[in-house]
């Protein structure tokens, strides 16, 4: 233990069980207890120059920036339970799955590989009440699943198909999760689709299959999706009715435009691209507009959640 931070390592997620549980019921109850929602803000994965990547939070006009964790973890994939919540889930490069209390920054670990799989992609129900991951299972060929991690961990997937499921994401009202699925890799292009999952029938739709690379699909209302795609040679951030079918552009040009997230209000884009070499943080109305580009005292900024920054009293 350094720093501010206390950590709790367990070996797994089967036998990390109770402690994330407990974890889990005690952040809920703070939660509960906490003040108003606060101040707007963008949690984020940054990293300064010659650090490890960690998490960050920062105002929407790039003032106030903060490390939330100094932890030696090279860490991803930041889900923020709710617009106003306090639970914070990660990856790690090294395949494991961390709660961060945004709070008290207290950060404990809830699965753990095993054998040859690893964890990513956390994403939470819209109550904050349930959180899924991914886990990779690395032989006898990459395959992965959807598993449920909280309120209580499921041992067989929370759903799954045979091939590679991405970067899933709750709808608002949480009757939908969308992903990306990996269909093939032909001549270095990657091709992959979007799917809606309908959550109680647990049945997929295949929503977009254009033979490009759509990925990192967020929900921008209960009927269209903000994703990522190359199909127009570079990538850049397009907007998807689910029911018609019908996509249209929301990024253009040879800058790369990746990682989006919608504001609670749903009318800004938070996403990431890349300026003089190094990753940063872009905000932009989904109205029109120059887009603003964040410029933090990082060696880069990226995977941005919107959310508050709230105390406790």
């Amino acid at each position: 233990m350094s720093g501010p931070l206390a950590q709790a390592d367990g070996p797994g997620v089967g036998t990390s069980v109770g402690l994330a549980l407990v974890l889990f019921l005690a952040m809920a109850t703070a939660g509960m207890s906490a003040s108003p929602l606060g101040e707007e803000r963008l949690f984020f994965i940054g990293r300064a120059a010659g650090h490890d990547r960690q998490v960050y939070c920062v105002r929407p006009d790039g003032g106030d920036l903060r490390a939330l964790t100094q932890s030696a973890r090279d860490k991803r994939r930041p889900a923020l339970a709710a617009a106003g919540g306090t639970r914070l889930a990660y990856s790690t490069s090294r395949g494991e799955l961390w709660l961060l209390d945004v709070q008290t920054l207290r950060e404990t670990r809830i699965a753990a590989p095993e054998r040859q799989d690893m964890w990513d992609q956390p994403a939470w129900s819209p109550e904050g009440q349930q959180l899924l991951a991914v886990r990779i299972d690395l032989v006898p060929q990459e395959q992965s699943d959807l598993y449920q991690l909280l309120p209580e961990p499921l041992t067989r997937p929370w759903f799954g198909m045979s091939g590679m499921e991405q970067q899933p994401a709750f709808s608002q009202d949480g009757s939908k999760v969308a992903f990306a699925y990996f269909e093939k890799r032909r001549q270095g292009i990657v091709e992959e689709s979007l799917w809606v999952l309908d959550v109680r029938a647990r049945q997929a739709v295949k929503v977009l299959a254009d033979g490009s690379d759509n990925h990192h699909p967020v929900w921008l209302d209960p009927h269209e999706l903000v994703y990522v795609s190359n199909v127009s040679g570079s990538a850049n951030l397009w907007k998807l009715d689910v029911r018609s079918g019908v996509a249209s552009a929301l990024t253009t040009g040879p800058e790369i435009a990746e990682e989006p997230s919608v504001s609670p209000d749903g009318t800004r884009l938070a996403y990431m691209t890349v300026r003089e070499g190094r990753p940063k943080l872009v905000i932009r109305e989904l109205a029109g507009g120059a887009p603003h580009v964040l410029q933090l005292a990082l060696e880069e900024s990226r995977e941005p959640v919107w959310g508050r920054w709230r105390t406790v009293k």
